[in-house]
């Protein structure tokens, strides 16, 4: 099988409005609100896969994985992800993987969500990244 090179790079400006809050921060910090901000995501980073792999995506809450599987996702016409599937929203997700207790534990732990709080919350309530 031929292998494919992803090379993603993702930048994002932002402009703040002049508020007595965001001016305060501004002031706390010593950032300035005149000019755009660029917050660069990933800078050129090299990602290979072969047909039929499994990617698997982690980091820390904020670090960029959605943005990561959305690029990847446009790039790959015959990928799947988590988004794919169906899920009963409303079913905790300890109920919605695995066969039995010991599978759904052994597959959320697996991925980071091993946390007994996450445990009992609903599909609908984690974020894109969870």
């Amino acid at each position: 099988m031929v292998s494919t090179k992803y090379e993603i790079s993702k930048q994002f400006t932002m402009e703040s409005p002049i508020t007595p809050r965001t001016l305060a921060i501004s002031e706390a910090f010593g950032i300035s609100l005149d000019d755009d901000q660029t917050f660069t995501v990933y800078d050129n980073i090299a990602i290979t896969i072969t047909p039929g792999d499994i990617v698997y995506i982690t980091g820390d809450s904020g670090s960029g994985k959605s943005i990561l599987l959305h690029e990847l996702k446009q790039r790959i016409p015959n990928g799947i992800s988590n988004s794919d599937f169906i899920i009963n929203s409303d079913q905790p997700i300890i109920e919605a993987v695995g066969k039995d207790l010991d599978e759904a534990m052994y597959f959320l732990s697996l991925v980071g969500l091993n946390d007994a709080f996450i445990f009992l919350r609903k599909y609908s309530e984690l974020s894109d990244g969870q």
